[in-house]
């Protein structure tokens, strides 16, 4: 069973005061405004099984998603995205995953690239929407394509 999110963020994460972790605060806080997008996510990863209540729980759809953006943000290849969930308190605070969860390289490598090029151009219209309609940026239409270009590049070299 995959849950969609997990209602208790660990108690333990911390944010440190640094430029990076502003910018991780500032993107969590956004997604979190937009949970919509996390049913998005679940029917690319889960496809039919989204209410099937057996198996172990695992990772959420919403660690995934984060995980995705933050793999994406810093060019990380599933190693290193492995690594941080070790090593880093903001990788863990913005991923949500609670203190001694390992996560392994092939775990993400198993569940990232199904979040399918649509549900990601999907996404990238609706943050970019929510983006101009708080007036947080213009948004241009060229660099939104530049960024889905990036994306699909990169999952698609997996294969």
């Amino acid at each position: 069973m995959r849950h969609l999110f997990d209602p208790q963020v660990p108690l333990f994460n911390q944010w440190s005061d640094h430029r990076f972790s502003h910018e991780l605060r500032e993107i969590s806080s956004i997604l979190d405004e937009l949970p919509e997008i996390l049913h998005w996510v679940q029917r690319d990863i889960c496809g039919d099984q989204v209410n099937e209540f057996r198996g172990s729980v695992g990772l959420t759809i919403e660690q995934i998603f984060r995980a995705a953006i933050l793999k994406q943000q810093n060019s990380w290849s599933y190693e290193m995205l492995s690594l941080q969930c070790v090593d880093s308190m903001m990788t863990k605070s913005f991923l949500r995953l609670p203190d001694g969860k390992l996560v392994s390289k092939s775990c993400w490598q198993a569940n990232i690239p199904r979040i399918t090029d649509g549900i990601w151009l999907k996404i990238n219209d609706h943050i970019a929407q929510y983006a101009a309609d708080k007036n947080i940026l213009a948004v241009d239409r060229s660099l939104q394509v530049e960024f889905f270009d990036s994306i699909k590049a990169e999952f698609l070299a997996l294969e």
